[in-house]
């Protein structure tokens, strides 16, 4: 079965412009049209197929090998041996061909008085006697009138081999051809269809990269208007390009960290030199993106951070860039909108028993007997039993010191220090 292939096939002139670029096609049996707008290299790639031109770069491969794909010209000036040899063939196949394109030998004596019309029927003819695998028409259905373009339709219809036709006869591709080639901007593409379905085809394409484009376009302008609307509306605030180390060292950390209480700073400062500093201190302000603080967050959970932790860090980068927002540096702090996943426990609460308790009392001693047995009795926090102790609440009495030792909680009442006689303040910073 004869097939024509073109792989990775690039011709050009000059280097500077090529006419095909990486051009690849596969042909088997039947005709193709080769159409696309006039310069875009019709002729020169039927002249690439026979070897009239060589390509800079790919091949051209005929299978099986054959010496050259035969080519019938747009124009047919002079008689070439190929007719001659064809008009006096005795040979079944040539006498059947001449019958069936209306041609007779004689003919051939008033060479330069035949149309156009007749001399395109001699060379085709003559072409197809020759049984090639390969056969390239250049408009042969230039000068035809509808009976000529008839006649010529019978006969290449029945031509076994490889055919590529060049015509802007629609009628005539869409009745003879199988596929189509579209040569455009230094492409060849392939539709397996006739012209007409193929043309539908293509234009559909083009319809809807034309309705993308204008897509994007009305993107592109809705993005632009947002970009300027504040700055036409006079809102807009200038993005600094500050660091974000610099904006620490020099505004944060010397203006901000002092007004925070002493253990807060000491917390801050190392967070700052040890977590945010090595992820954004390279970074201008400007850059700093929600779904970047988004990232860093969860990754610092991945790494083993305590949840309280990961969301210290995302609190802290928040303060940074809240200040840099309240002092004009950023239009807004790119922090807000992070969220933290939901927090959950890393392990769940343990209560003792109340053998367990008394196993505690027996090994304590005192102070520390009486406040782990008045936190079991009734569940007072730390704070709240300092509170007992300088006289801020009160437990009642016989609940808490009866035989039945229960106690839900406990009523605060806040009472009044003691006044002191000698004019100073009540200490509360005694021990029990």
């Amino acid at each position: 079965m004869p097939s024509l292939h073109l792989v990775d096939l690039s011709f050009g002139h000059t280097s500077a412009v090529p006419i095909f670029d990486d051009v690849t096609v596969h042909l088997g049996p039947g005709w193709h049209g080769l159409v696309g707008a006039n310069g875009s290299g019709k002729t020169t790639l039927l002249r690439l197929v026979t070897g009239e031109l060589e390509p800079v770069s790919g091949i051209v491969r005929v299978e099986p090998v054959q010496p050259s794909p035969t080519l019938c010209h747009q124009s047919v000036e002079h008689r070439t041996d190929e007719i001659s040899s064809f008009a006096a063939s005795g040979e079944g196949h040539a006498r059947e061909l001449h019958g069936r394109l209306g041609l007779n030998p004689t003919d051939l004596e008033r060479w330069p008085t035949l149309s156009p019309g007749e001399r395109k029927r001699w060379q085709i003819g003559a072409a197809l006697a020759a049984r090639p695998l390969v056969l390239l028409l250049d408009e042969p259905t230039n000068h035809l009138d509808r009976e000529g373009r008839g006649i010529l339709f019978d006969a290449l219809r029945r031509f076994p081999g490889v055919g590529v036709i060049v015509s802007h006869d629609r009628h005539f591709l869409d009745s003879l051809t199988s596929s189509t080639l579209l040569v455009a901007g230094g492409s060849v593409r392939q539709w397996n269809a006739p012209y007409s379905q193929a043309r539908q085809a293509w234009e559909a394409e083009a319809a809807q990269r034309e309705e993308h484009l204008e897509t994007a376009k009305r993107e592109a302008r809705k993005l632009l208007e947002s970009r300027l609307r504040p700055i036409n509306d006079g809102r807009h605030r200038p993005q600094s390009t500050s660091m974000f180390a610099a904006f620490v060292a020099e505004h944060f950390e010397p203006a901000v960290l002092p007004t925070l209480k002493l253990s807060t700073q000491q917390v801050y400062r190392v967070l700052l030199r040890k977590h945010l500093l090595p992820r954004f201190g390279n970074q201008r302000l400007c850059d700093i993106r929600r779904e970047e603080v988004q990232r860093f967050a969860l990754e610092k959970l991945q790494q083993g951070q305590s949840w309280e932790s990961a969301n210290k860090l995302r609190n802290l980068l928040s303060k940074v860039l809240g200040t840099a927002v309240s002092w004009g540096y950023l239009a807004e702090n790119p922090v807000r909108g992070v969220k933290m996943p939901e927090r959950t426990l890393k392990r769940p609460h343990t209560f003792l028993s109340v053998d367990e308790v008394r196993r505690l009392l027996s090994v304590l001693d005192q102070p520390e007997r009486t406040i782990v047995l008045l936190a079991t009795l009734t569940g007072l926090s730390i704070g709240e039993m300092l509170a007992l102790r300088w006289g801020w609440s009160a437990v009642p009495q016989p609940r808490m010191w009866g035989e039945a030792p229960v106690v839900s909680g406990c009523r605060r009442i806040r009472h009044p220090a003691p006044a002191r006689t000698d004019g100073r303040k009540d200490r509360r910073g005694s021990r029990w």
